[in-house]
This record gives C-alpha cells, structure tokens and sequence, in this order.
C-alpha cells in the first residue's frame, strides 16, 4: 500500500515516498507513515506491511548508532536481505519491496529488490519505483516517452521537479497518498524532509527535535516545484493551439510568460534547497560539538 520512486544523476538521488501504510490487515490503512529511512550515505523504501518496515528501520538505526557497528552504503543491501531472511516468514517477506539508493560513479544509483522474484537486490539503474502505486507512475513514464518527453535530470532541481511529477501520478491509486516525505543524497551525504504528519522517528535526533521547521521548509519547497508544475502545464495549454498549423499570439504570449515564471521559480528552489541542506548540516553540526 505504497509507492517509492527514485531517481539518480551526475547531480545526485532523490527518492520520494507517500506515507499510506498498511499494518497487519491489509483492509486498514493509516496515513503519516514513515516509510523511508535516510542513512549516512544510503536511502531505503520498503514497500509492504508496515511492520515489517519499522522493525527493518529499527534494525538498521541500532546498525548506524551502535558502538563499534557501521553501517553504510557498502553493506546496507547485504544487511536487509540478512534481516529478511532471518526474521521475516518467507511468504510475508515475498510480499515486500525495496528500493535503495547509494553512490555510485557512473551515477546508477538505484537499486531495486523483489524477494518475490530474486534473492540479490538487481542492477544498478537510474530511475526505480515499487508499490502498488508503481503501475500509475510507470503509465505516466510510458506516456511521456511515447509522445518523446525529454526527462530533465541535470540538475537537483531538475531531479526534483521530474519525481515529484511521477510521485503525483502514483498518488492517484486510492493506496497511495500526497503526504510525501524526502530524501537526497548528495555526493556522500544524505538530507531528509517531509510532510508534517510524517514524524521521522528513525531520523537524526536534531532533525526529530527541528521537525516543525523542516516540514515548513518543506512546504515553501514542495510549493515552488507546484508552480513551476503549473506553469508548464499552462505553457502545454497554450502551446495545444499548434494543433491549427499556428500559435496566435496570445498562446505565444502565455509561453512567454510561462517561460519566465518557470526560470524565477527554478532560481528560488535552487536557493531554497541550498538553504535546507546549508541549515541540515549546522543542525547535525551542532548535535555533534555538544555531544
């Protein structure tokens, strides 16, 4: 009862993941779910019954914080499937998927598991998404590539705008929820924010204890890719006038429009991000001198 997409570049990875769980009946449904877990260098979504995805994310916070214990991108892939196949009945681990991101040098930094299928999470990719909302986002990938949509991914931004179009159109399965939570990672070096109903119980302490200002941060985020969004869709309306042999010039005049609303909107979200990840870092900073 979910959906995780992901997506990678030479700028990063970003993966979005709704907050629609399902517990031990799967006709019950609860939203504020936190379903991502944002390691060190490493992001996982678990898609199945929730759980199984908090004990999984309880396992692997005792793994980051744990005296003498690491846990990284180098091993976290070999540690879930352990933790599956230890502590899971295999007919409710069949059932679960999982989509984790880490570096990558030729920037494939997705990898995507189905115990159903493998034992071995698969090739490396740049793009991966698992749950039930998965079949609505890949509709909307298979639409954009047959009428020859370029996806935009060279910048963080761009990375961004173009996932959360796909989350969106996951969100249209009754499973699936808008109430997104986020995370990036960045060279090394993972960030997480998300919708206030989400509490990320498995995050960094400092954030936990800063939610209320991350989730508004969030918001201003969230509400400047919506523009940006808007205003293509407005340029798209205008532009369905070709469909005539020619663009009057009052369609000419909305892409225009839209065209310099999309840059202002870009510029802001660029500075927005830069923001979020500038006050994350001094946020954990922090945490660290006085510990």
């Amino acid at each position: 009862m979910t959906v995780h997409v992901a997506m990678s570049s030479a700028a990063g990875g970003i993966m979005f993941s709704d907050s629609q769980a399902s517990i031990a009946r799967e006709d019950e449904e609860f939203s504020g779910f936190e379903k991502q877990f944002c390691g060190p260098d490493f992001l996982v979504g678990v898609a199945g019954l929730a759980v199984i995805a908090g004990e999984m994310f309880d396992r692997l916070s005792l793994l980051v914080s744990e005296a003498g214990v690491y846990l990284s991108s180098s091993n976290v892939e070999s540690v879930i499937r352990s933790y599956l196949e230890a502590e899971v009945q295999p007919d409710v681990a069949r059932r679960m998927e999982l989509l984790v991101v880490t570096p990558n040098p030729g920037n494939m930094m997705v990898s995507q598991y189905m115990p159903s299928v493998f034992r071995r999470f698969g090739q490396r990719s740049a793009f991966g998404a698992v749950g039930t909302g998965a079949r609505f986002l890949s509709r909307a990938l298979v639409r954009d590539v047959e009428i020859g949509v370029e996806l935009q991914v060279g910048s963080l931004v761009d990375l961004l705008v173009t996932v959360h179009g796909y989350a969106t159109a996951a969100s249209r399965s009754l499973t699936v929820n808008d109430r997104f939570f986020v995370g990036y990672l960045v060279g090394n070096r993972t960030y997480c924010m998300g919708h206030r109903e989400i509490f990320p119980a498995h995050a960094p302490r400092a954030l936990r204890d800063a939610w209320l200002e991350a989730s508004g941060r969030f918001d201003e985020i969230l509400g400047l890719v919506r523009a940006i969004e808007e205003e293509f869709q407005n340029a798209r309306r205008a532009f369905s006038s070709i469909t005539v042999g020619e663009l009057d010039a009052r369609a000419r005049r909305q892409i225009k429009e839209s065209s310099a609303s999309i840059r202002q909107n870009r510029a802001r979200l660029r500075k927005a991000l830069r923001d979020y990840f500038e006050w994350y870092d001094r946020l954990l900073e922090r945490t660290a001198t006085a510990a």
